[in-house]
């Protein structure tokens, strides 16, 4: 082979590649002739090969190597052991299903007899592709001394040019009306090009690949802005293969962008650098007003991780909702944009519970390094798994290992290395997924990632599939939390000992909240008027003390009732809506009972000296009924501003945040906003009782002056209290706008 065949060695034919392999299956039966002893080593024939032939040609020459082991020289040799033995095979999980099958073949013709369920043990990621082709295909097997060529029907439709493997592909070629213009991507079963589609002169990215599967048909299903969007598919039924075109998206896979940072610092600058050389390998152009672009540029690499982590949830969250399960989530599956927007792409291994023809394991499979432990165990038999229990929470899991890879760089878990015990492989495996939870976390992010992050992303991958997010729309919902550190923290579980008990018991302490501040303003009312009457009618003491009464067992059960109401309504009634805005009456709440407990102050304001009007039937003075009005008014804005503040807190602070944990819809943020200009105005009311003392003081010096001094300081440091806890409110609900703001569908 000349040099310049070796330099051009991206344009090696079909016809020319199958020449290769029959002068390669020549040396190769001739090296076993001359040498009884000393097996040949198979890559030594690759050597004046052009690379990219040297994988499909190593495939072709174990077939070869199997039939001449097996049934000529008596010494049996398993894939498992090739793989041991030529690292360019890579793992037995890159193996393609027809040499699995023809070691099956040779073994069986050999009378070494097994099923073809003990080989898909053995392959259980190959099992959909070997099943194909036991049921498709019927070779006969004919050995010949002189040739040692296995002859096979689907090997002599290779021979002839009908079976074409997607590796025989390259680009300048054309397959149908697609011209092959750039390789972007190749894999064990299929290679993926930039292509030209004549009839529409628009430019696509084609997947080449066996004729197995349902992947059209499930991305057909899939309208999503981060899932790749299909185009419609042809069968080169003459050949064997699948056309499958779908939308160009230019700026590679997430894999490469990982690779392509080596040791550098990861950074969206390196990241955007690298899409934008990909753009130009297919010549395309960087996006010049790209708000995305500008946005992600200016952040911290684990916040840019969170919003890669936020689309592929989402993605993963529609198909989900299709019934569609993705089975195969690695960085190698998620193509980039020019913009840097992940979309999910080769669904090939997917699991559709809506087609009522496909069972859960018809096409399982994925990728050792990414599988969940549950979809491990439902690799062999032995490990008890079922592939029924391979559902979402499987994707969330490999979704959270990318996740990791993203920030530190690295693969949480390498490339497994089977030798011949598949079964110890896996538990080996298995053994290490055990092991991720309680790997310390500087182990596997760096120093900058914030620890809201960290949590979300270990419980993805937690090894029970129950304590992981209940379901992707949740993960996204979790991750877009993660970029608001002050709703985080807002929405953790308390750690507090009241915050706890306030979650458990809401209405006893929303009721406490309110009766607490409420109680010894009644007290301090009943002493002062009482006294004040004392002065001016001490006979009439007896009637003040009946009506007080009265107005109490009226007032403050009719209060407690309303209270209680509200407090249902808002705690546990709302909760039982199905309407988005179910959580909007917890902000409500204080601002409801606040309304109540001021109405009842005041009625009482009203009706409290009118009755003793009527009672005393000397000459009254007009004075002394302003006192009781503004005594009454007085106690009334306490009464209300700060349960307003109390109970408030407790909604903003505890209750609500368990109610959004627990999945509810986040208030509207018209409800926000509203809430936070009622916080100013409780607060505003506050500020007046200081005032309403000092009046009342200036008004009545003669009655209980020093009192109203005390209360009047009293009421200052209130405000300066009501200030505080009013801070610590509105930057909750700050937290909460920016959120709903920044992601509307949250809920």
């Amino acid at each position: 082979m000349t040099d310049e065949r070796k330099e051009n060695s991206d344009e090696v034919l079909p016809d020319e590649f199958w020449a290769l392999v029959a002068e390669c299956t020549d040396r190769l039966i001739s090296s076993w002739k001359a040498s009884d002893d000393i097996p040949p080593r198979l890559d030594d024939f690759l050597e004046p090969l052009p690379a990219m032939t040297h994988r499909p040609v190593l495939w072709e020459l174990i077939k070869v190597d199997l039939e001449i082991r097996w049934n000529e020289k008596n010494t049996p040799t398993t894939l498992e052991e090739y793989v041991d033995k030529y690292p360019l095979l890579g793992s037995i999980d890159d193996l393609p299903a027809d040499l699995i099958f023809e070691e099956y073949q040779i073994r069986k013709v050999s009378g070494n007899q097994f099923s073809i369920e003990s080989l898909t043990e053995r392959f259980p990621l190959q099992r959909k592709a070997i099943e194909s082709i036991s049921t498709k295909l019927e070779p006969t097997i004919a050995f010949s001394s002189d040739s040692m060529h296995i002859e096979y029907d689907y090997k002599q439709d290779k021979r002839s040019g009908g079976f074409h493997r997607p590796e025989m592909y390259n680009e300048g070629e054309s397959v149908g009306e697609f011209k092959l213009l750039l390789l972007l991507g190749a894999g064990s079963f299929a290679r993926v090009f930039l292509a030209r589609q004549r009839s529409l002169d628009r430019l696509v990215a084609l997947k080449i690949s066996a004729n197995e599967g349902h992947e059209p048909r499930t991305l057909a299903q899939l309208e999503h802005p981060n899932i790749v969007r299909v185009y419609d598919q042809r069968n080169l039924d003459e050949h064997a293969i699948r056309l499958l075109y779908m939308e160009l998206v230019p700026g590679g896979t997430l894999d490469d962008a990982i690779k392509g940072f080596g040791k550098e610092e990861l950074s969206p600058r390196r990241l955007f650098k690298w899409i934008d050389a990909n753009l130009q390998r297919v010549g395309a152009a960087p996006p010049t007003n790209s708000d995305w672009r500008t946005h992600l540029l200016h952040l911290d690499w684990p916040y840019v991780v969170c919003h890669f982590g936020i689309q592929m949830a989402i993605g993963l969250a529609h198909a989900h909702a299709r019934g569609i399960l993705h089975r195969d989530m690695k960085p190698a599956n998620v193509l980039l944009t020019a913009e840097g927007i992940p979309k999910l792409a080769d669904f090939n291994i997917s699991f559709n519970s809506a087609d009522g023809g496909q069972r859960p394991g018809d096409a399982f499979g994925g990728s050792l390094a990414y599988m969940s432990p549950e979809q491990l165990c439902a690799c062999h038999t032995a490990l008890g798994g079922d592939v029924a229990n391979v559902r979402e929470a499987s994707d969330i899991y490999s979704l959270g290992l990318v996740l990791i890879e993203m920030l530190s760089g690295k693969r949480v878990f390498s490339k497994p290395s089977h030798g011949t015990d598949w079964e110890r492989s896996l538990r080996i495996m298995l053994e290490d997924r055990e092991l991720l939870e309680r790997i310390p976390a500087e182990d596997l992010f760096t120093h900058d990632c914030p620890e809201s992050l960290r949590e979300v992303i270990m419980q993805c991958v937690s090894h029970e599939p129950q304590n992981r997010p209940s379901a992707a729309i949740a993960l996204a919902n979790q991750l877009k939390v993660c970029l608001n550190q002050r709703l985080w923290n807002l929405l953790r579980q308390p750690d507090s000992a009241i915050g706890r008990m306030i979650n458990t018991f809401p209405l006893v302490f929303l009721l406490l909240a309110t009766l607490i501040p409420m109680a010894p303003i009644a007290v301090f009312n009943f002493i002062y008027n009482r006294n004040a009457l004392t002065n001016y009618f001490p006979d009439f003491v007896a009637r003040f003390d009946q009506v007080q009464w009265w107005i109490n067992l009226t007032g403050f059960p009719l209060g407690i009732f309303l209270g209680v109401y509200l407090g249902m309504r808002a705690v546990y009634i709302s909760a039982r809506q199905s309407s988005g805005r179910r959580t909007l009456p917890l902000l409500q709440l204080g601002r409801d009972l606040a309304v109540v407990s001021m109405f009842l102050w005041f009625i009482s304001g009203i009706i409290f000296p009118v009755l003793l009007h009527y009672s005393i039937t000397v000459n009254s003075d007009a004075l002394l009924f302003t006192l009781f009005l503004l005594s009454l008014t007085l106690c009334g804005l306490i009464a209300g501003t700060y349960p307003f503040l109390l109970v408030t807190l407790c909604c903003v602070r505890y209750i609500l945040p368990r109610r959004l944990r627990d999945g509810d819809p986040y208030p509207p943020i018209k409800g926000i906003q509203r809430t936070r200009s009622t916080l100013r105005l409780f607060v505003a009311l506050t500020a007046i009782v200081p005032m309403l003392a000092t009046l009342l003081a200036v008004m009545f010096r003669n009655q209980q002056q020093s009192t109203l001094v005390v209360l009047s300081i009293a009421g200052i440091i209130g405000f300066i209290f009501s200030l505080c806890i009013a801070k610590v409110i509105d930057g909750d609900l700050c937290a909460l706008v920016e959120h709903t703001t920044v992601h509307p569908h949250s809920n």
